[in-house]
């Protein structure tokens, strides 16, 4: 277990990232399932969660505590060939500068893996009453400590209190520089971002700088590009009990992450493949040079994979994630096979991913605004269709519209406040 936290007795990035990079996101086409798998259910997990694509795919904290809050960097760098344009595409995790904060403790510095378990714990509440419910992410998020504290299983006390403090400021304090450059005929620079996994956090018992008033509970704020990612519905199912197991071995728990994702996107492959230096840069874990070093740090994470025993609301329940992992080597580089166990893929094959009325992406469709997906989820799930086609037939007429999805949003807010209905969403200013 971390020594921080004592045990209780796809950000939607645009053209910074290759469509490539996206496309484990779709939902693949499903093979049939075997008979055994469809005669025994799977046990409910005592609460799934989304979290958000891209800071499942690449990570922004280290695996090993002796790297919390020290100075570093981490860097993933994927060269990618379609046809004859090529890309290389670049994700920077860079820490806020690391002080000395009394009592021998450093803040900011580069996150470590207890951090990494808060931010899931954060995307575990405010998903849950947002995305999970047909409702758009907004900030701010209200977040007790106590609450991500209840959320880890750990018990409310100082130490774990500060822990989680001390990770919500490093998380803050972090940068990611998501980049790429094409070279085609001429070299090219993509659009980048630059942002924090969280943008900024309000403290209870601190003064709103903008009204002056006394903060009740802690006010967390998300980054513009994660909050447009999630409502796009660039998430992902995980097993919050089967997650939590792994909590004492974070580079099982990383991989656990990365391969599922792989293995939800298998269709014309029993196995998913990596390149040895490729899954060192997602893990993030340092290469070795030596083949049986290599060998010996990740099969490891693989013998903790292929049993896992998760705790239930029900007693305890034995999964077998892998089925197997080849090596294969040529010469001083190597790749990695890995075989999920049938009994798993099955159990992922029959996860839901989140659910919405095809209203809502007709509505994203007409007024190109996929990113605000969950915004029309919200609208066709509360408000009469007959309002909504009102507002969508008066966009329809008015072809000098500069922005039809700011017109439709105001034209709806009016046609509500005619009829004296309440109108579920923010002004336009919010979107």
């Amino acid at each position: 277990m971390s020594s921080e936290g004592k045990q209780n007795p796809f950000i939607r990035l645009g053209d910074a990232i290759d469509p490539a990079l996206r496309r484990e996101a779709a939902a693949p086409a499903r093979a049939p399932e075997p008979a055994e798998a469809r005669e025994t259910p799977a046990r409910r997990a005592d609460s799934e969660f989304y979290s958000e694509l891209n800071l499942n795919r690449f990570p922004f904290a280290s695996l090993f505590d002796k790297d919390t809050g020290k100075p570093g960097s981490i860097v993933v760098r994927q060269k990618i060939q379609a046809g004859r344009t090529g890309s290389v595409f670049e994700w920077v995790v860079s820490p806020a500068e690391a002080v000395a904060a009394g009592r021998g403790e450093r803040r900011g510095g580069l996150p470590g893996p207890f951090d990494r378990r808060v931010f899931r714990a954060l995307e575990k509440i405010v998903m849950g009453r947002s995305l999970m419910k047909g409702e758009p992410l907004a900030n701010p998020q209200p977040v007790e400590i106590k609450e991500v504290l209840e959320t880890l299983r750990l018990t409310v006390q100082t130490h774990n209190y500060r822990s989680v403090t001390r990770a919500l400021s490093r998380l803050q304090g972090t940068q990611i520089s998501c980049s790429g450059l094409v070279k085609s005929a001429a070299a090219a620079p993509a659009r980048g971002v630059v942002f924090s996994p969280l943008s900024e956090i309000r403290w209870a018992g601190e003064a709103d700088p903008e009204t002056g008033l006394r903060i009740d509970r802690t006010q967390i704020y998300f980054a513009p590009f994660y909050l447009e990612s999630v409502n796009s519905f660039n998430v992902r199912p995980i097993d919050w009990d089967l997650w939590l197991a792994l909590n004492p071995r974070p580079l099982a728990q990383r991989l656990y992450e990365i391969l599922e994702m792989g293995f939800f996107g298998l269709k014309d492959s029993p196995y998913k493949h990596f390149g040895y230096a490729e899954l060192c840069q997602l893990l993030p874990s340092r290469p070795q040079a030596k083949r049986s070093d290599a060998m010996r740090v990740l099969d490891r994470a693989h013998e903790e994979l292929r049993e896992v025993a998760v705790t239930r609301r029900d007693g305890v329940e034995r999964l077998r994630l892998l089925d197997r992992v080849e090596w294969h080597w040529d010469g001083p580089e190597a790749a990695l096979r890995y075989y999920p166990h049938r009994e798993y893929l099955a159990r992922l094959r029959r996860r839901k991913m989140p659910e919405f009325d095809p209203r809502a992406l007709e509505l994203a469709k007409e007024f190109d605004d996929m990113d605000s997906l969950a915004f029309y989820q919200l609208v066709v799930g509360r408000i009469d269709w007959q309002y909504i086609q009102a507002a969508r037939t008066e966009v329809r007429s008015n072809r000098r519209v500069a922005d039809p999805r700011r017109y439709f949003s105001a034209t709806l807010r009016k046609i509500l406040k005619g009829v004296g209905i309440p109108v579920p969403y923010g002004d336009e200013s919010s979107r």
